[in-house]
């Protein structure tokens, strides 16, 4: 399994293959329901749901799938006694959290430092300084935006004795944020906007993680500002952290800042001002609630809940008789997941049972076409003797040169490259294209390259199945070696022909 770890880490942070890393992590993932592991095993597989949440929230922005990942590996982690992939999860589930809680409360989030110093604590039992220093950096942004800068002395002297490496990711950002809100806390605000202001050169990064603490350091400042009713220093510093959220496409950022002017212009009376951006608020709430789908998340959490609540149930059951009351809650609680497992069994079993007709109805069209191709040979061998007989009549001329066009289209490697066109067709069967073309058409009902097609999906079929030959290869790989150009064109053309995608055929192959 650490094999398969280490591959799925290369194609997901080096080669960019990320359906590969995906199936890889999936694996790793569902080992532990498979059997029962333990050590190192249980390690991987703790490793592969937090990967899992890692791509939906990285890759897809699918924040509901990827709490319910990160939940699922934090079970696992904590269990198990995994503190240092448990820091790193724990640091995630706070951050989609946090999101959630702004969206869902309109930029309200007052349990945000609280999640933090959880995650920081985690991170520090756990020596694990790449959780650490974010945390402790997201501690001192939460603090600084309450109205009373107290309460963090345990963990700054904590993060002071701390021997964390010089090389940590953002230890640099967290000691300058300390340094300001230390200077907050001694009521030396102009030093505090000088660090704040240092640190926002991070907006200017390249790096993802770097553009993320430049848009800290803003807030900060911002933040101080409000601090002491310097509103015309707010208001100036908005316009920046607009223009700098819309030029690296960070709706958070603007969502926040249009939150913020709304409240402004409503306090003072300005209805216009504070409508326009009341308007811009909700825009950029909707574009976050559906381009994540961070509207769910509240629901997977609930899931997650009832589950642990059901495992914990369970085992009060098994151990001594439950009070009435808890009995009831549990039947209650039985028949509605039973309600649903059965409605989400039923529809699996239906469409797995319409998988499997398709695919074995397509094994069937090959076997099929195996045995056509034979039949065809052999008419073409008897028809050879007579394809020049000066009595042979027009009908039966174009039926000879169907079995010829079929039979290259059957035997010849040439098919399969994606230079492969009418006219080399026409070569090999020794006719002139418009005649070939026109034979394909009356006795196909098809034109030249959806029959192309057809065969290269039938092709494509065969080698999928081929796991000895063919097992190694990605389906993008085998799509490429039968003559598809793309990976859409490919998955369009397959699904025309069998009804299945690549993947579920391939998958359907493996079962």
């Amino acid at each position: 399994m650490r094999q398969l770890q280490s591959l799925s880490d290369d194609y997901y942070y080096k080669r960019d293959m990320l359906d590969s890393a995906l199936l890889g992590y999936s694996i790793l993932a569902n080992a532990c329901f498979e059997r029962k592991l333990e050590g190192d095993d249980l390690g991987m597989s703790t490793y592969g749901n937090y990967m899992l949440g890692v791509f939906y929230s990285e890759k897809l922005q699918d924040y509901p799938k990827a709490m319910g990942y990160f939940l699922q590996a934090n079970d696992m982690a904590e269990q198990a006694g995994f503190k240092h992939i448990g820091a790193h999860i724990k640091q995630d589930i706070a951050n989609i959290e946090h999101i959630y809680q702004l969206m869902t409360n309109l930029g309200n989030d007052t349990l945000s430092l609280q999640r933090q110093k959880e995650v920081f604590k985690a991170a520090y039992e756990a020596r694990e300084w790449d959780a650490f220093v974010p945390a402790f950096a997201n501690m001192l942004s939460d603090a600084t935006a309450t109205s009373t800068t107290t309460g963090l002395e345990e963990e700054i002297e904590l993060f002071l004795k701390a021997e964390i490496p010089d090389t940590t990711h953002g230890l640099h950002f967290a000691r300058k944020t300390m340094e300001a809100y230390r200077s907050i806390c001694s009521e030396d605000y102009e030093h505090a906007l000088q660090c704040f202001t240092e640190l926002t050169h991070y907006t200017e990064s390249n790096c993802y993680k770097h553009k993320q603490y430049g848009q800290m350091a803003l807030r900060n400042k911002l933040n101080l500002y409000y601090r002491l009713n310097r509103t015309e220093d707010a208001l100036a510093l908005m316009d920046t952290i607009i223009e700098v959220g819309k030029r690296d496409n960070d709706h958070e950022a603007l969502f926040n800042s249009f939150l913020r002017l709304f409240q402004y212009y409503d306090k003072i009376g300005d209805t216009i001002a504070a409508k326009e951006y009341m308007l811009l608020t909700y825009i950029e709430k909707d574009n976050l609630m559906q381009g994540s789908n961070i509207k769910d998340v509240g629901l997977v959490k609930f899931a997650h809940k009832l589950h642990r609540a059901n495992e914990e149930i369970r085992l009060l059951a098994y151990k001594r008789r439950m009070q009435q009351r808890v009995l009831w809650s549990v039947v209650a609680f039985a028949v509605i997941v039973i309600g649903f497992a059965l409605a989400l069994c039923y529809n699996y079993r239906q469409v797995k049972r319409k998988n499997r007709e398709l695919y074995q109805r397509n094994l069937d069209l090959l076997a099929s076409d195996d045995e056509k191709h034979l039949l065809l040979s052999k008419a073409r061998k008897q028809n050879v003797t007579d394809e020049n007989t000066p009595g042979m009549t027009d009908d039966a001329r174009r039926q000879d040169l169907l079995l010829s066009i079929i039979t290259v289209m059957e035997s010849s490697e040439e098919v399969y490259t994606d230079s492969f066109t009418l006219d080399r067709l026409s070569e090999l069967v020794g006719e002139r294209p418009y005649l070939v073309s026109q034979v394909i058409n009356e006795q196909r009902h098809c034109n030249f390259y959806a029959l192309l097609g057809e065969y290269r999906v039938k092709e494509a079929c065969r080698r999928l199945n081929d796991h000895e030959h063919y097992g190694q290869l990605t389906i993008e790989a085998i799509a490429q070696s039968v003559g598809f150009k793309s990976r859409s064109n490919f998955v369009t053309t397959f699904k025309k022909f069998t009804g299945l995608t690549p993947s579920v055929y391939q998958r359907m192959g493996r079962k």
